[in-house]
């Protein structure tokens, strides 16, 4: 919902996207069905054991058919931009910097990923706020701020696969591989009725955009209309917790 609602929300109203003409609508397509998925193995109670295989299945599925649609696009609508891009050669020592910087920013997000936790449970033993409310809200932003960075800046560039690339993969990751890595180990959470039905609906609302304006700059009226579902959702959120 945070990546959608804010910082695709925030992307479209302070910069430029115009989503692909093919790629993208595929993804998008396999984004509803990876929610939908996700949201009625979890309304269902299905076992903890089963989400996980359903979901790592569903992960290998997306990962592989994204390998064969960067084939596809290779000789169609990435053609353009990768002739332009023949010309750019990296010496070796570039490419094991770029590498090195790489490990440093996954060794740094681990490590922001687990100081996160820790304050999140530090402020709901302080404040008396459940980690369901701050799970859905603090923690949301705090793990999506990478996103939001690297969406916001990729707008102002206007690389336009970057932004919604950014909040695709990110979206189906964690409906997929990331829930599964945590219910085939750790156990699970089954999420609420009310929740699967902003969840389902802000991505109706994407997947929507998306189809929309294929090819065209998509209205900031768009992301001002994402994020005010966002922060219905957070005020949803704080109402729930207030009648906890």
């Amino acid at each position: 919902i945070a990546n959608i609602g804010l910082i695709f929300g925030a992307s479209v109203l302070l910069g430029k996207v115009r989503p692909g003409t093919v790629k993208t609508q595929i993804n998008a397509r396999m984004l509803l069905a990876v929610t939908l998925l996700f949201t009625t193995l979890s309304l269902l109670h299905v076992d903890f054991k089963l989400q996980a295989l359903l979901l790592l299945g569903a992960s290998l599925t997306t990962m592989v058919y994204q390998f064969i649609l960067g084939i596809r696009g290779r000789k169609q609508e990435d053609r353009e931009d990768l002739a332009a891009s023949q010309g750019i050669v990296l010496r070796p020592g570039q490419i094991f910097l770029y590498l090195v910087l790489l490990c440093i920013a996954i060794a740094l997000v681990w490590i922001g990923g687990g100081q996160v936790a820790k304050t999140i449970e530090t402020i709901s033993l302080v404040f008396g706020i459940s980690t369901s409310f701050l799970g859905l809200t603090l923690t949301g932003i705090a793990t999506s701020l990478p996103e939001l960075l690297t969406a916001l800046t990729a707008s102002f560039k206007r690389q336009n696969k970057v932004v919604i690339g950014t909040v695709l993969g990110s979206n189906l990751f964690n409906l997929t591989l990331f829930p599964a890595l945590v219910f085939g180990t750790i156990g699970s959470w089954y999420i609420s009725p009310l929740m699967a039905t902003m969840l389902v609906t802000i991505t109706l609302v994407f997947v929507g955009v998306l189809f929309r304006f294929p090819g065209k700059y998509i209205p900031r009226l768009y992301g001002a209309v994402l994020l005010s579902l966002y922060l219905l959702f957070i005020f949803v959120s704080a109402q729930l917790q207030a009648t906890v």
